[in-house]
């Protein structure tokens, strides 16, 4: 399951990408969630990629786009700094609280205005223009790998969901914090907490994996050999 920025995934990623679709895809009845959660072994295969180097950065709260500010900042450092090459860090990102809202697509950011909950959970984003899409998802660069590495518009400093997916990075959401974030917005709202809760599962973004605890999966990762980065 090896990956090539130049390349894009190769085959056995995308065999791998096919099995997580297949275990985390469940029957639509009666308004239930779509994306069911990831079981253990699900959330292994993820684990056990292939990299010289791994990495699991734990995020309680967007924070402006720290987690991915360092997730694409550590790409860098070892594909041209360290001279690695591309591939040589495997980035997993966990959101539990707020940062679950990076995993959230426009639909929910939209229907839902992610961006008071932000503010009202003292995790606001004040120099951000308050638009009706997921900021933090939609690439800005050309998404090539030829792009020069010290291009600040290229896409080696595109730190968006969309840009660092293409460059291998992983994305764990935490089930419990879907349930806690779901009652904050029911309150808001004046809604239903497991409507807001089966709307967020079938709207988060397709690269998203959905976790049982974040916390959890955090140790599973440093067990896995995942050095760890709190964001």
């Amino acid at each position: 399951m090896q990956f090539d920025e130049e390349k894009g995934p190769t085959r056995s990623m995308f065999l791998t990408a096919g099995v997580l679709g297949v275990t985390l895809a469940a029957a639509t009845r009666d308004g239930m969630a779509t994306t069911a959660v990831a079981n253990r072994s699900t959330i292994e295969s993820v684990l056990r990629r292939p990299a010289l180097h791994k990495q699991v950065i734990a995020a309680p709260k967007i924070d402006g786009g720290a987690a991915l500010r360092y997730a694409g900042n550590g790409l860098n450092a070892f594909r041209f700094a360290f001279g690695e090459g591309a591939g040589s860090l495997h980035v997993l990102c966990v959101f539990y609280g707020t940062s679950l809202l990076f995993a959230a697509n426009d639909t929910l950011w939209r229907k839902y205005q992610l961006f008071d909950v932000l503010d009202r959970a003292d995790d606001a984003l004040p120099l951000m223009v308050h638009t009706p899409v997921n900021p933090f998802y939609h690439a800005h660069s050309s998404m090539r790998a030829m792009d020069s590495a010290t291009d600040e518009n290229g896409f080696y400093y595109d730190f968006t969901v969309q840009a660092l997916t293409q460059r291998g990075v992983s994305w764990f959401v935490c089930n419990n914090a879907l349930h806690g974030v779901s009652r904050q917005i029911a309150a808001l709202r004046n809604l239903k907490p497991g409507n807001v809760y089966n709307d967020f599962r079938e709207n988060l973004i397709p690269q998203a994996v959905v976790v049982p605890a974040g916390v959890a999966a955090i140790v599973l990762a440093q067990e896995a050999g995942f050095t760890f980065l709190p964001a």
